[in-house]
């Protein structure tokens, strides 16, 4: 069930909620792009443990995907334009928001690919906007 707070996020948070819902690791993340002159939506989910600190405590960790860069591959992949806001969401295991700020990797990333601004979910159902 929603809380009142999350029927308030921005449509691109509850976008990436439902991709974050989808992850079948313990640490859910979802991310989402609307393409604002489409109207089109793209959602994504990390993949597998992903944590960029994980690497160094495991000596054979694949790190996997995080959500914002599987969001990335699937628009080169279907040669759609990478303009807008990207929007990140953590589901916790008490179905409240964790914080689903980009790594300093995710954020390199963002910027390189011209992303100008990230919303993305902070602890008990809130979320920050921030400008890159």
């Amino acid at each position: 069930m929603k809380s009142q707070q999350e029927i308030n996020f921005p449509v691109g948070i509850r976008a990436a909620l439902l991709g974050a819902e989808k992850s079948t690791n313990k640490v859910k993340v979802g991310a989402a792009l609307i393409l604002h002159k489409s109207n089109r939506i793209i959602i994504s989910c990390n993949n597998s443990k992903s944590s960029p600190g994980a690497v160094k405590w495991y000596k054979y960790y694949d790190q996997g995907m995080h959500a914002e860069y599987a969001l990335f591959n699937r628009s080169l992949l279907d040669d759609l334009p990478i303009r807008g806001t990207v929007y990140i969401a953590r589901r916790l295991a008490n179905l409240a928001t964790g914080l689903a700020r980009p790594c300093k990797a995710c954020r390199t990333m963002l910027v390189d690919l011209g992303i100008r601004s990230v919303v993305y979910t902070d602890y008990n159902n809130t979320y920050i906007e921030e400008r890159l």
